[in-house]
């Protein structure tokens, strides 16, 4: 990788500050989708926007070996988060800084430097003439916020979007290393409010005589769980698969000291279910977490009233295996038989995601692996991550492809924080990888 090409070219992107959060800078949204067409153009490739309704542009762009060759499609995003508040910053975090052996800035490793490290090698083999494999780009300007419209695009665009692989670089890697994303949880949210009275009451008067909507919510919630950590919820785990033995070591891996894991995140004890590791259970079991409580009196002082109303958050994390329209069942089945009939309650619930698991032991992913041992020495780690990546299940339902999610940056890359950064040698181990993929037949 000639660094220095990276830099000089990717600082002008950098500086185009594309906060899809801000409507005060929708014109450099705009100047950034313009900036990647033309370097795809000027690079070789064919390139074309799309303007979605209340969305920013996607922008398209195609490099065609043979109708014969696979077919990789490269997603990846060009709005970047806020960086308003530039307290703890050492440098403006729009403009590209190179010091200590990594680059910072607003978008290095969330996602600009990151895919542009997948089109710089795609760029050198256009011009070597050695690409193996067609290869379609799309990046969005929403990932940050949200493009309602996306889904749209691809389910009419299928034929335009056609691969044999996606592949997404996005997020940090483990120790140096880049990890595939086995797996990625999603779900839902929602909210629960219970009801004992028109109106706070008197504690004088009538405290201890009267249901306390707080204390019946708390009830409720301590019967979600129990001490081992466990959903008590009748039937919540039948569907779950059995893990097995290679991904119970795959997470192992990413903790080899489980004290030194504890000490980094300022906690005492993790909270596990016997026999899981921390990663087998945020990433291949499912959860509930509250993420939200509000009742009676929270500002300062303090309350003489009893509460009459409560009112829950509620995040639930689903794997591959389980179905949510059943777990929603379950849970509306579980919250009537638990809450008194003395209380009144409301439920609503919001749309479900869908869980993504990719099958490691096929054997394109086995051959993924050699590249990356052959660029960075080692293979890759393997993860079941416990948040979900939205876009990945959407290729995999409507595109029917295979997802390769390969985090490449650094783990202290501080995406979305202030010193934003990627570390040179990793940049230049990610670059030999993608050169490698991209000139191989990997299928």
């Amino acid at each position: 990788m000639d660094i220095k090409y990276f830099f000089s070219t990717l600082k002008s992107l950098i500086a185009l500050k594309s906060v899809s959060s801000d409507i005060n800078c929708k014109d450099q949204i705009l100047k950034s989708a313009e900036w990647l067409k033309n370097y795809f153009i000027t690079n070789g490739y064919s390139s074309k926007l799309y303007q979605l309704a209340e969305a920013n542009p996607l922008v398209f762009a195609e490099s065609k070996v043979s109708d014969m060759a696979k077919t990789v499609l490269i997603y990846g995003h060009y709005d970047v988060a806020a960086a308003d508040d530039q307290s703890g910053w050492i440098s403006d975090p729009f403009t590209l800084t190179e010091r200590e052996n990594k680059l910072y800035a607003r978008g290095i490793a969330d996602d600009k430097g990151q895919f542009f490290i997948h089109l710089s090698a795609i760029s050198k083999l256009i011009t070597e003439k050695n690409l193996k494999v067609n290869v379609k780009i799309i990046l969005e300007g929403n990932e940050e916020v949200e493009n309602p419209h996306f889904e749209d695009f691809i389910k009419t665009h299928k034929q335009l979007l056609a691969a044999d692989l996606v592949l997404i670089s996005d997020g940090p890697g483990v120790g140096g290393l880049p990890t595939i994303e086995a797996s990625l949880r999603a779900g839902f949210d929602l909210t629960l409010i219970y009801k004992t009275t028109n109106t706070p009451l008197h504690i004088g008067i009538y405290g201890g005589g009267i249901p306390n909507a707080a204390h019946e919510m708390m009830l409720i919630l301590s019967k979600l769980i129990n001490e081992n950590n466990e959903i008590k919820i009748p039937g919540f785990y039948n569907d779950v698969d059995i893990v097995k033995v290679n991904e119970k070591e795959s997470c192992l891996k990413l903790v080899p000291n489980e004290s030194v894991f504890i000490k980094s995140l300022g906690l005492k004890a993790l909270l596990l279910k016997p026999g899981n590791s921390f990663y087998l259970q945020t990433g291949l079991q499912p959860t509930i977490q509250v993420t939200g409580f509000k009742s009676g009196h929270i500002d300062d002082g303090y309350g003489a009233t009893v509460p009459n109303l409560a009112e829950v958050k509620i995040d639930v994390q689903l794997v591959k295996s389980q179905q949510p329209e059943k777990i929603i069942s379950l849970i509306k089945d579980f919250i009537k038989a638990e809450t008194p009939t003395y209380i009144s309650y409301d439920l609503s619930i919001s749309d479900s995601g869908i869980p993504v698991k990719v099958d490691i032991s096929k054997p394109i992913f086995v051959k993924i692996q050699k590249l990356i041992k052959a660029a960075y020495g080692k293979e890759a780690y393997i993860r079941y991550v416990g948040g979900s990546i939205p876009v990945v299940a959407v290729f995999q339902k409507i595109l029917n492809t295979e997802p390769l999610v390969l985090s490449l940056a650094n783990e202290d890359s501080n995406e979305h924080g202030p010193n934003e950064n990627l570390n040179i040698d990793i940049i230049n181990k990610a670059f030999k990888f993608s050169y490698l993929f991209f000139s191989s037949e990997v299928f």
